[in-house]
């Protein structure tokens, strides 16, 4: 990256990477007044970080409960993953600023469940292929359209489940996308050992999920020592984009409050 003017690059640059800039200039009590707005506004604990109202968890609930019961009558095994398999452990639900569902399925599982697609639109569910980081996502058809900057929509609509397709690469289950399998060999895998079925289920929220066998090794593989620790948002998929991850301090662990919908 080629910066022409060394301030205003330096700050999008730190806008970027999640940061924010400041530099002292001539003008010392703006600077200062902007650095003491930026200590005031910095979250500081998980309270500060936005959560997910109760009607929006009581939608993601209700959707995983559909999926949960369609995979179980076609004998399609599955198990929480990622930020999902962490709620499971430290929240036992959703995490409260989290907004979207982690499962993973062997990748035979996935295929069957493809030729399942028909099947799921009579329960008014969609199927959708994310091609950038090549996993899958359901969602309800009438869910709320997410746009694009362009203000085109995207395949899928709000709430949705991510569903990632897994094989066994060395010896540990990992993501069959490229783009995931580098990182995923390093921590973001799974065991043989881990994935003895029968799966345990644990709750989440009104509902019991299959978990991986000693979840809590794939947690602290994938999220570090300090994870029960400290909180972080890093990504909005309501809205499909990134936003600034800062790490803070995790007081309270308690599960999100929710409102199942009425049908």
């Amino acid at each position: 990256m080629i910066i022409k003017d060394k301030f205003e690059g330096l700050s999008s640059f730190a806008s970027q990477m999640g940061y924010v800039h400041l530099h002292l200039n001539e003008n010392f009590k703006k600077s200062l007044k902007l650095l003491k707005e930026t200590i005031s506004t910095t979250p500081k604990s998980e309270k500060d970080l936005p959560k997910n109202d109760p009607l929006t968890v009581g939608l993601f609930y209700d959707l995983l409960m559909k999926i949960d019961r369609f995979l179980k009558k076609h004998k399609l095994p599955y198990w929480a993953t990622c930020g999902t398999l962490l709620g499971v452990v430290r929240h036992h639900g959703m995490i409260p600023w989290d907004d979207d569902i982690d499962l993973a399925m062997f990748e035979e599982d996935v295929r069957r469940l493809l030729q399942l697609e028909e099947t799921l639109v009579k329960i008014n569910l969609g199927l959708a292929f994310h091609p950038k980081y090549e996993f899958y996502k359901i969602f309800p058809l009438d869910g709320e359209l997410i746009l694009r900057d362009n203000g085109e929509p995207y395949p899928w609509r709000f709430p949705f489940v991510d569903i990632f397709a897994m094989r066994d690469i060395q010896e540990k289950y990992t993501y069959t996308g490229q783009i995931w399998q580098e990182e995923g060999l390093k921590k973001d895998y799974f065991t043989d050992q881990e994935l003895q079925f029968p799966l345990p289920e644990l709750p989440f929220g009104p509902l019991y999920i299959p978990v991986p066998h000693s979840p809590i090794n794939y947690v602290k593989r994938m999220y570090g020592p300090d994870w029960n620790e400290v909180a972080f948002a890093s990504y909005s998929h309501r809205n499909e984009q990134f936003v600034k991850k800062i790490k803070i301090d995790l007081i309270d662990r308690s599960p999100p409050d929710y409102i199942l919908p009425t049908h």
